[in-house]
């Protein structure tokens, strides 16, 4: 599959999935809370740091599916197509999921913002907030720009990631 089919389909499916759920926004009832000692769905690891993970949440049976990083996340939908009918974010103020279009993320140099050498599925990663003000004034003092869910599902899909087994 090349780069460009894989970034279609991940647009399309995190599309739908964020459209499906912008109603249900504000009450993430089928959410999971992320706890430390929860596992990443995709690459098995220990989520240690819950204020940065992400979550899917499947059709009917299928149920929450946690992530390490929003990355992780956006990797096991390019690589798996699932059915996901909304997704969530962790805000990094509160450790408290909210869906999607309810954050602004704030791209990071993952292993420096967790001090956990090799946490993401690359260098780069993005971190969500609430608060558009607090994501302003954090990418303020790191020298980036706040980016939108569609913006990070473009630029995740561009970055370069570690090799699978390297994540673990």
């Amino acid at each position: 599959m090349t780069r460009r089919t894989a970034l279609a389909i991940t647009l399309l499916a995190v599309f739908a999935a964020t459209q499906s759920s912008a109603l249900r926004a504000d009450n993430p009832s089928k959410a999971v809370p992320i706890s430390p000692g929860d596992l990443c769905h995709r690459c098995e690891r220990l989520l240690s740091d819950p204020f940065i993970g992400a979550e899917t949440v499947g059709e009917a049976g299928q149920g929450a599916s946690k992530f390490r990083t929003i990355r992780c996340m956006l990797a096991h939908i390019r690589e798996t197509n699932p059915a996901i009918t909304e997704i969530f974010v962790v805000d990094a103020q509160t450790g408290k999921l909210m869906n999607v279009n309810q954050a602004v993320f704030v791209p990071v140099q993952i292993d420096i913002y967790t001090g956990e050498a090799r946490y993401g599925v690359g260098d780069r990663d993005f971190i969500a907030f609430r608060s558009a003000k607090a994501a302003e004034h954090f990418a303020a003092d790191n020298g980036v720009r706040t980016m939108s869910w569609p913006a990070v599902v473009f630029a995740a899909a561009s970055l370069p990631e570690r090799p699978l087994e390297l994540q673990r």
